[in-house]
């Protein structure tokens, strides 16, 4: 019964044999040949006492991996459907961020739209002021038209409200989670996508090219057939 002892102890031999061996006569020729001939059996020796047990490694291997992915895969899952749903929540945050900044910027532009006014009313009212002090006597229409311009810029200034800060939200995010986003390509019609475009090759439809393209142009190069598009992809530091 072959042991791995002796097998060893065979392979160590012949190492040491062949360090040995000097080939300087026909008949060192020809022993040098059965030496060959001699290692080629052991090795085929070797290969047959260790095929069974590989073959139960490679077994054991192969049922602990399976093992392995039950385990893991209710996790991979579980972690794919919460990433999703992240997202979803990103981008409704963002969405409601984009809108209260273009309140909080629709509200100053109109508080300045309301102090321009406010500030014209009273260089009106100032300057007829000034026309009225250039008088000796005031007629009833002077006066008239004193008091309006007056009060309207009375109203005016009054009429300029100091609206109130908008909350704009800050984005969504979790320590030890990072977003990445990645410019890509994908193809809305197939029929529209030429041949080449700045010196790239795209047909036959080459993505990996397209994909470049978004990524180096961010997402700004216009392609027939061909929309840019950012993909987010997340990473979970521990």
């Amino acid at each position: 019964m072959e042991t791995e002892t002796t097998l060893r102890t065979e392979s160590d031999s012949a190492l040491q044999q062949a360090n040995n061996l000097q080939v300087v006569t026909e008949d060192d020729y020809s022993l040098a040949g059965n030496a060959r001939k001699e290692i080629k059996f052991t090795l085929n020796r070797i290969t047959k006492y260790w095929e069974p047990k590989k073959d139960a490694a490679y077994k054991l291997h192969k049922s602990l991996v399976a093992a392995e992915k039950e385990m893991t895969d209710p996790l991979n899952r579980a972690d794919k459907i919460i990433d999703q749903r992240m997202g979803e929540y990103r981008r409704k945050v963002e969405i409601a961020r984009q809108e209260a900044e273009r309140e909080r910027q629709r509200q100053e532009a109109e508080t300045r739209r309301l102090e321009a006014e406010a500030a014209a009313k009273a260089a009106e009212a100032q300057r007829l002021a000034d026309e009225a002090a250039q008088k000796e006597e005031l007629d009833d229409e002077d006066v008239q038209i004193l008091q309006m311009a007056q009060a309207e810029a009375v109203k005016a200034e009054q009429s300029v409200v100091i609206m109130p800060d908008v909350y704009v939200p800050p984005a969504a995010k979790v320590e030890g989670i990072s977003i990445r986003k990645t410019w890509k390509a994908r193809i809305v019609d197939d029929s529209l996508v030429p041949v080449s475009v700045v010196g790239v090759m795209l047909r036959p439809i080459d993505m990996a090219a397209l994909n470049k393209l978004a990524v180096a142009s961010k997402g700004g190069f216009n392609c027939p057939g061909v929309e840019f598009y950012q993909e987010e992809s997340t990473q979970v530091r521990l």
